[in-house]
């Protein structure tokens, strides 16, 4: 007998034949990203037809803001290229002073902005994908390179976000460029700048993370992202908060001076727009000079997150996930988070003694829960941010209306109902997505809840209550806030002494203010409840995944024109409450309250039953 293969092949005393050279593996990386981008367009080719009407949709909006962002930034480019010729005297002319230098400044504010954004986002962004995604223990131990793992997860997240910042950057640069008749070398080396400017700012974010990570503990990792939202609410407003330096400029060129402050020697941001811009007058020694700054800076910030991908970026995720087991054994603080009081976790007291068992024991469930997925923490850093702003801007530069330091007793409500207005705004950014994701979150666990002892109806109702009482409690305390940092900017101001201050506090316009906050607080959470329930995601691996692009345009649509329609009914009477002229305040009153109160009751009941119909139909 003999055989096919193998040794048992080799004739006696001859030598054996080498091994057939296989073919080389493929590239671990190239794998992991290719199988990732199969996966999102399947998902979008072959996805319900609702959904790829919601792309289509989502798609032809972001067409016609970029239509009117390049004819804007054409206009803006062709008023300061003329507004600066005008002033050119006929020697410059001769000498070629070229007018559209000025122009940089449209340029230099589009790429400063956008590289802004990029760090706002990268640390979060690197954080949600390189540590929080669910199919990360399976790729960790896998016979797969750690380095490839690292960067195919972090270009998964970081270039979702940033395609849509470089849609919205580039476009007025279309038009700027257009506006300017420049020529293919411009082109180019916009492209090319694009290609380089989140290099800087990602790579950044993510070795902080790592390092983060790998030192600090990962209950501390909240600290780190409460002083993310501090360092950028005083960016905020160190850069739009002297808005008023604008107000009192008295022409044109002295308001060009003062943007042109954004073009700093020694930003990132600069060196890109003296590159694109030198390319574009053909200046070819500048432009290649800029460009291989460009690209050392972008190599050297390469290094150190090459050097943090392998045994560092591992050695913190076994330390997070090690953290994270201990800290969900760890007795809790409240009677119902031990683990021997584990029956009592459903047991109705305090403000949920109104409720069912089946409803508070999920509501504490999720109570437990969210504050510890850092997600939810990075999705709130810049709704937290606008709120802060909001309240830091009304005591150094404060907005009122009529004469004074203290406006009139009849205009104070108008503040108020406008402290109403920014903080349903700032609640809803942020509890909208909690609601959104109210079932999502629970991932391939759902099934779990569906063999559960609840009802959809209980369900529904205790995903309601985990976005309903948090966000009553933000926007009343943000509520306060404006009007306390109002009051102290009167009180310094006018001179006046504390009780004299506290005599300006309208309770009753607070109250009700507060009361308007939390009924299109409802309305909101509600719709993008009945929304994230009818379109769930429970089969993400990062946590970003939860809301798909599509559902939450939805929600924004939807719980938008709700939130007009309820918030300009129930505030516009509280605003007009103390006008002395006005008559018949009492209609106003009547016909805010019936169109507020009924489309919220409408949208509230509307929305509840419509996620309990379609919690059942949910495949767990």
């Amino acid at each position: 007998m003999s055989a096919a293969t193998g040794d048992a092949a080799v004739p006696p005393g001859s030598a054996p034949r080498p091994p057939r050279p296989s073919r080389p593996a493929q590239p671990a990386f190239g794998w992991l990203v290719r199988s990732r981008w199969w996966i999102a367009w399947n998902t979008i080719t072959r996805g319900a037809r609702w959904r790829r009407l919601t792309y289509a949709i989502v798609l032809g909006g972001l067409v016609v803001i970029g239509a009117a962002a390049a004819v804007m930034g054409g206009f803006a480019t062709w008023f300061l290229r003329d507004f600066t010729a005008r002033d050119l005297t006929p020697e410059q002319i001769a000498l070629g002073i070229d007018a559209r230098a000025a122009t940089d400044v449209i340029l230099a504010t589009s790429l400063s902005g956008a590289m802004l954004l990029v760090v706002m986002v990268g640390f979060t962004v690197a954080l949600a994908s390189l540590y929080l995604a669910r199919d990360l223990d399976m790729l960790l131990v896998s016979p797969v390179s750690r380095r490839a793992v690292f960067a195919s997860k972090l270009l998964g997240g970081i270039l979702p976000g940033f395609a849509l910042v470089g849609i919205l950057t580039v476009l007025p640069l279309i038009g700027h460029g257009i506006a300017n008749d420049y020529g293919m070398a411009y082109w180019s080396a916009l492209v090319v700048a694009m290609l380089l400017l989140p290099i800087l700012p990602t790579a950044f974010g993510a070795v902080a993370v790592v390092l983060i990570v790998r030192r600090m503990p990962a209950h501390r990792l909240g600290e780190i992202v409460g002083l993310i939202v501090v360092a950028m609410t005083m960016a905020i407003v160190l850069l739009l908060g002297s808005a008023n330096r604008l107000q009192e400029t008295m022409n044109f060129r002295e308001i060009l001076d003062y943007l042109g402050r954004v073009r700093h020697p020694y930003s990132p941001a600069e060196w890109l727009t003296r590159f694109v811009a030198a390319a574009g007058r053909h200046d070819v020694r500048t432009a290649l000079t800029w460009l291989l700054i460009n690209v050392g800076v972008s190599i050297a910030a390469l290094v150190p997150l090459y050097l943090v991908s392998d045994r560092l970026y591992q050695d913190g995720w076994i330390r997070m996930q090690s953290a994270n087991l201990r800290k969900s054994i760890r007795r809790g603080i409240l009677w119902w988070q031990r683990p021997e009081r584990a029956a009592d976790l459903g047991r109705p007291s305090g403000v949920l003694a109104w409720l069912s068992p089946p409803v508070v024991a999920v509501v504490r469930k999720d109570a437990r829960l969210l504050p510890r997925d850092l997600t939810n923490s990075a999705q709130i850093l810049s709704p937290l941010a606008f709120g802060v702003f909001f309240i830091v801007q009304q005591i150094l530069y404060p907005l009122r209306i009529g004469g004074g330091d203290s406006g009139t007793a009849f205009t104070q409500p108008v503040l108020t109902m406008f402290a109403a207005f920014v903080a349903s705004g700032v609640a809803a950014m942020v509890f909208s997505r909690v609601a959104l994701t109210g079932l999502s979150v629970e991932g391939k666990h759902f099934w779990i809840i569906q063999s559960s002892p609840i009802s959809p109806r209980q369900l529904v109702l205790a995903k309601f209550v985990v976005a309903l009482l948090p966000y009553g409690v933000l926007s009343g305390a943000l509520i306060v806030l404006f009007e306390g940092a109002r009051l102290i900017r009167t009180a310094v101001d006018a001179q006046l002494s504390l009780t004299a201050a506290l005599g300006l506090v309208d309770v009753p316009i607070l109250l009700y203010a507060w009361f308007v906050s939390i009924v299109v607080g409802a309305g909101v959470v509600a719709v993008s409840l009945a929304i994230g329930t009818a379109r769930p995601n429970l089969k993400w691996d990062s946590p970003h995944e939860m809301m798909t692009p599509d559902v939450g345009c939805l929600s924004i649509i939807f719980y938008g024109l709700y939130a007009v329609i309820a918030l300009f009914a129930l505030a516009v009477p509280g605003a007009i409450s103390r006008f002395p002229t006005l008559e018949h305040v009492w209609l106003y009153w009547l016909a805010g309250l019936t169109i507020g109160l009924g489309t919220t009751a409408a949208v509230v009941g509307g929305s509840l039953w419509l996620a309990a119909h379609e919690v059942p139909h949910i495949d767990g």
